[in-house]
């Protein structure tokens, strides 16, 4: 198992190379390219009768769950902006 310096470290390359490098993939796709949406307003719905509710692991949640990629990031990059974000702080 390895030690918290040795987590420490990875995720600070982790950080420092998609700072540095151009991490994209050129060329390979999620494959959602593939569709196309057409645009369905429903300007004669009442914004009332829209339900957003969604059922997640058994819980009925008020509005749909993003989970997105994420660093659980490191001591040296916190700055006062960041802070302020996770406190929910207005910028």
């Amino acid at each position: 198992m390895e030690d918290s310096n040795q987590i420490e470290k990875r995720k600070n390359d982790h950080i420092q190379i998609n700072l540095e490098y151009d991490v994209s993939s050129k060329g390979i796709t999620s494959g959602l390219d593939r569709y196309r949406f057409d645009h369905n307003a429903l300007p004669n719905m009442n914004l009332e009768d829209v339900d957003t509710k969604v059922k997640f692991l058994g819980h009925v949640l008020r509005l749909p769950l993003l989970i997105s990629s994420m660093t659980g990031g490191n001591d040296s990059r916190r700055t006062d902006q960041s802070t302020s974000c996770n406190r929910g702080t207005k910028l």
